[in-house]
């Protein structure tokens, strides 16, 4: 049997509409999502007048440098303020089927996804893409400051089961396989609740994603 290459995708935002995080967002919605929307001295990732709604991709910089943290929390504020929804979407995510319905809400259907699967990936079985968390980039936990890591875990605890089991397992795999167990250059073992997390126990009915770490 042929073996099953999947479509490295990443989720990017650089590119305005025609970047994947553009293309993964106009499969959920109707509207036009305008790029690199001012307001004031900020600016969103994309921006829907009609709706009202803006979409803002965090990298590594929204958990590692503290004035980016902090921008982020009166960028946040002034969303609020002009009435507008503002969702954020961590770089360690991938658009499985629980994270669209996650992030995507009321706008979410499955033929929407199953479009958006064909698309964007080249393919009709989501198992394919990656799985949520960290596989080869040097983007990892370890390089986080106290507020990042503290954004990281509300964020997976604010999220679907399925992603934190995922992202988790992926994190042991990183230390297995890209740092030989060296858990410290990967994850902050200093701070008690990120290992608390990270000691947990993972559902493999969660898993079974492709990941460049598996064996």
């Amino acid at each position: 049997m042929k073996e099953i290459i999947p479509r490295s995708v990443d989720i990017l935002p650089k590119g305005g509409k025609n970047s994947t995080f553009g293309q993964l967002i106009g499969f959920f919605y109707e509207t036009d999502f305008e790029p690199e929307v001012r307001f004031g001295r900020f600016r969103v990732d994309f921006y829907s007048k009609s709706m009202k709604l803006a979409f803002e991709y965090d990298g590594i910089h929204h958990y590692s440098v503290i004035q980016k943290i902090e921008s982020d929390k009166r960028k946040n504020d002034l969303m609020k303020s002009e009435g507008i929804k503002l969702i954020r979407w961590p770089f360690y995510f991938m658009p499985t089927q629980d994270t669209c319905k996650h992030i995507f809400q009321d706008h979410y259907s499955d033929k929407k996804f199953s479009l958006m699967l064909k698309n964007l990936f080249g393919t009709s079985n989501m198992t394919e893409m990656g799985s949520p968390g960290f596989h080869s980039t040097p983007n990892i936990p370890a390089n986080f400051i106290w507020p990042g890591i503290d954004k990281f875990l509300t964020e997976l605890y604010n999220a679907p089961e399925s992603i934190r089991h995922q992202v988790r397992h992926s994190l042991k795999l990183y230390c297995q396989v890209r740092a030989d167990n060296n858990y410290e250059i990967v994850i902050p073992t200093h701070h008690e609740k990120f290992m608390e997390f990270f000691k947990g126990h993972d559902d493999e009915s969660y898993l079974g994603f492709y990941s460049k770490n598996e064996s």
